[in-house]
């Protein structure tokens, strides 16, 4: 049987993955959104998942401002880099950003059990 811990670690090594690719410009935020591994509700995911989509969404800031380019591509690779090791993000940033966001979209599997874990999201 496989321990959720490991399955939760490997989740956050891919999520890494993806981000290293988007500050790489080797793909778009859009599609490293839509690679996140399904059914996986770890709050260090969710959490990736928002700083992503605010990053795509300051791209034309990103551009006007160097400064706040940088700064922003540093913490998503801070990030990327604590999650590669399989680790949590630290409580305070999980907590910044659940102060401002409900639970993120992340995937669902098409079978029955994720599409009952998307009915339960929603009522809850």
């Amino acid at each position: 049987m496989i321990n959720e811990n490991h399955i939760i670690t490997e989740a956050r090594k891919t999520i890494s993955s993806l981000v290293y690719k988007v500050l790489a410009k080797n793909i778009c935020v859009r599609e490293a959104i839509k690679q996140f591994p399904e059914d996986i509700f770890d709050e260090s995911i969710q959490c990736v998942w928002h700083a992503l989509v605010h990053y795509e969404a300051d791209e034309d800031y990103r551009r006007a401002d160097q400064a706040y380019e940088q700064e922003q591509d540093l913490y998503l690779e801070m990030i990327a880099d604590i999650l590669q090791k399989g680790e949590p993000l630290p409580a305070n940033i999980i907590q910044r950003y659940r102060e401002w966001y409900d639970m993120a979209p992340v995937p669902y599997s098409n079978g029955l059990l994720g599409k009952l874990k998307s009915v339960f999201r929603l009522i809850i």
